[in-house]
């Protein structure tokens, strides 16, 4: 008997091999759907197999959409696997298929298999970093950095648009970030010049998300820690205006609004200031991860203000074209910067 078992097992092991040797996926259908998944495929091909080698006898396949595992799959037969979707942004992506019967993983792979279609915001919201980039000069020998800090806080959670290109991949790769509960991740924006980023989080996810973004002058970091800028969540965006109050008028210190928006819907928004009306420009996205941008710099003079005021408030709005006009989020927020010392105060909205 223990030989007539060790034959079957041998058998088994030949079998699977055999199998893996011929492992391929021929094709996929249908080969697009929407961002927001929930999309059913029919992988086809050859040597799939429900045996595993190295754990429980039967096994389902494991199959991947770019690097996000599928929501569902299942086994059919030797030639046939099917599998839902999962969310993800808009583009092509690889379809592999990981099994446990000792096929090659490599085999499995059918590239620029499935692309996933615009529109995606009904599966994904944005979540702004207002200041995302690389380490900056500034005056007096001061160096900025750019601080991210991102993690789950009780359920894990993707985070989309983390660029790795550096310029060196074309078109660059927006690979997203899987958060694990309890585990830190840090964010270098060594590779982005942008003073802005939006990443995405799958609808519903956003409160899963703890994010801190924090600019640091390493000049001076033995005497503090920083500035902390606010995470900007799809819900703090207004699609009228933003009301920013107690700005200080002070020669001592420099001001500087900076205006973000979710499209680009208008190519300027009107800030009011000590009741003057300006049309501040604003650069339009270059890609669904960057938003559009405006700064404003132009305030009063302390002179320029009534006897015993130092501060004002500044309204930032979007330009009203009757009662139908195209959607266009705003939000800003103003730093204030010591000319002396470089320490950054921020005023954002309430």
């Amino acid at each position: 008997m223990p030989k007539l078992r060790a034959l079957a097992v041998l058998a088994t092991l030949v079998l699977s091999l055999t199998a893996a040797a011929s492992s391929l996926i021929t094709s996929i259908s249908p080969t697009a759907g929407p961002a927001q998944g929930g999309t059913v495929v029919t992988i086809h091909g050859s040597g799939f197999s429900t045996h595993c080698i190295i754990c429980p006898p039967i096994q389902d396949p494991t199959v991947f959409f770019g690097d996000v595992m599928a929501s569902h799959v299942e086994f059919v037969d030797s030639t046939t696997v099917i599998a839902v979707t999962p969310p993800h942004l808009p583009g092509t992506v690889t379809v592999s298929v990981w099994q446990n019967n000792g096929a090659d993983p490599d085999d499995l792979v059918l590239e620029n298999a499935f692309t996933y279609t615009d529109p995606f915001e009904d599966a994904f919201d944005p979540i702004l970093f207002p200041i995302y980039a690389r380490p900056t000069p500034g005056r007096f020998g001061s160096e900025f950095v750019t601080v991210v800090r991102v993690a789950a806080k009780e359920t894990p959670v993707r985070l989309w648009g983390y660029d790795t290109s550096c310029s060196i991949i074309d078109p660059p790769a927006y690979p997203d970030i899987p958060l694990i509960v309890g585990e830190e991740t840090r964010l270098v924006p060594d590779c982005n010049e942008s003073v802005g980023r939006l990443f995405y989080v799958e609808k519903g996810k956003s409160g899963d998300l703890a994010a801190n973004l924090r600019v640091m002058d390493v000049s001076r970091e033995a005497l503090d820690q920083g500035t902390e800028i606010p995470v900007v969540h799809h819900s703090q965006f207004d699609d009228q205006r933003i009301v920013l109050l107690g700005v200080p008028i002070d020669p001592r210190f420099r001001n500087t609004l900076r205006i973000y928006g979710l499209s680009n819907a208008f190519d300027h928004v009107n800030v009011t200031v000590n009741n003057e009306i300006f049309q501040v420009p604003l650069h339009p996205p270059t890609d669904r991860y960057t938003p559009a941008y405006g700064v404003f710099e132009d305030f009063p003079l302390p002179a320029a203000l009534p006897s015993g005021q130092n501060t004002v408030s500044v309204k930032v709005e979007v330009p009203h074209l009757g009662a139908v006009q195209p959607s266009m989020p705003i939000w800003a927020f103003v730093s204030v910067t010591n000319n002396e010392t470089q320490h950054i105060t921020t005023i954002t909205p309430n």
